[in-house]
């Protein structure tokens, strides 16, 4: 579709805000005539020097009204309370908010001996629990539930357990047949999700907030229906990771580029009366 008739160039700039991730492009066909490719729309019939003002405005408020992303990371290890940074809202507009939450295991050992005078089939496991919550922000997506799960990481073991062979109730003793050790191994677990946007209020703001982190070991061997007496040794595994808050925006145009758009729009207009 061709637009022979001049339009004006704020207009112009509309098109581009509106579609700023569009293709364009621009040719000199004659008498300073000029076509902009828009997605298709063919504008036809700026002069020279409104071409020049729209594409220094195509320049620099293009890349501006882009998305932009402000991403922070805390580490824990064990029960730990997070410090983030709030989004200042005089950076732009802000248009999600991201919760990445992610937990990992490593290493510990858990000892199981069978003190029962029967065999024992057992499942074995080891890991840990975490959870996020926060008095200062509200942790909640659009469908009114946790923006994350609670993670679990974990390994697991199931073993056959003769029956006691002489160490005796209460002494735990990790070799065979009748003892079992398990040695914990790199796990992990992750969740993510959005902050529902009538909660953005919580974290909108020049100061900080914090998020607390809960972790629970687990060290667990069962109980059998037919086995009475099972003991046990643990070694803590080490059970840590992050959570990151992920600010996405729409940033606030420079002075430059509206001085510009109005230098543009004031031009156009006075050589239209001239």
């Amino acid at each position: 579709m061709c637009y022979k008739s001049k339009i004006s160039i704020f207009t112009e700039v509309c098109f581009l805000i509106v579609w700023p991730g569009c293709v364009y492009s621009a040719e000199i066909k004659s008498e300073f005539s000029l076509f902009f490719v828009l997605g298709g729309l063919k504008v036809k019939g700026i002069n020279n020097f409104a071409k020049i003002i729209i594409l220094s405005v195509v320049v620099m408020i293009t890349p501006s009204a882009m998305a932009t992303l402000i991403s922070e990371t805390e580490t824990f290890t064990g029960d730990d309370t997070l410090t983030f940074n709030e989004f200042d809202s005089i950076l732009g507009t802000l248009t999600s908010i991201e919760i990445i939450f992610d937990l990992s295991i490593d290493n510990g050992w858990l000892i199981v001996d069978n003190d029962d005078s029967v065999q024992a089939d057992v499942t074995i496991v080891l890991g840990a629990v975490a959870a996020i919550s926060s008095t200062d922000v509200r942790l909640t997506n659009a469908s009114w539930q946790p923006v994350v799960d609670i993670l679990v990481a974990s390994t697991t073991a199931v073993v056959t357990l003769a029956a006691e062979i002489g160490d005796g109730p209460g002494i735990v003793d990790a070799n065979g047949p009748d003892g079992t050790t398990l040695n914990g191994e790199p796990d992990s677990d992750l969740d993510n999700g959005l902050i529902r946007g009538a909660y953005f209020v919580d974290y909108i703001g020049t100061g900080t907030f914090e998020i607390d982190v809960d972790v629970t070991d687990i060290a667990e061997w069962g109980s059998p229906p037919n086995v009475e007496d099972l003991s046990s040794a643990v070694d803590i595994l080490s059970a840590g990771s992050s959570v990151t808050v992920n600010y996405t925006y729409t940033p606030i145009p420079e002075p430059a580029t509206m001085a510009l758009l109005g230098l543009g729009s004031i031009a156009l207009i006075r050589k239209r009366r001239l």
